[in-house]
């Protein structure tokens, strides 16, 4: 799959990575997890759902950390989980999904 393609799958994903961890990240935010914040305050409650699930469907398909990282590489990220935070690709997106809250459901209250 192409990057194009790749973008289209995992919408969420992409803007969070091309939007707010791209290169110069760190001029806005001082850690990963200010941006996840950042990130999930300017979505809309089904944007906040697909980012939550798009980590999980990651990792069902993609099984070892070389896979992940090559499919960052062909999304064309340089986001490096290992160096930024001393997790290893695959427990990157696992803290990911498990620190990202799932947006509301229309049968929620509140």
């Amino acid at each position: 799959m192409d990057r194009h393609q790749l973008a289209r799958k995992y919408y969420e994903f992409d803007t969070l990575l091309g939007g707010y961890l791209n290169g110069d990240w760190q001029l806005h935010w001082s850690t990963v997890y200010d941006v996840y914040e950042a990130a999930f305050t300017g979505m809309r409650d089904e944007g906040q759902r697909q980012l939550h699930a798009e980590p999980g469907r990651i990792l069902d398909t993609y099984r070892t950390d070389e896979e992940v990282l090559g499919l960052l590489r062909a999304m064309d990220f340089n986001f490096n989980p290992v160096r930024k935070l001393g997790l290893t690709h695959r427990a990157w997106l696992e803290d990911l999904r498990d620190r990202l809250p799932a947006g509301r459901s229309g049968d929620e209250e509140g």
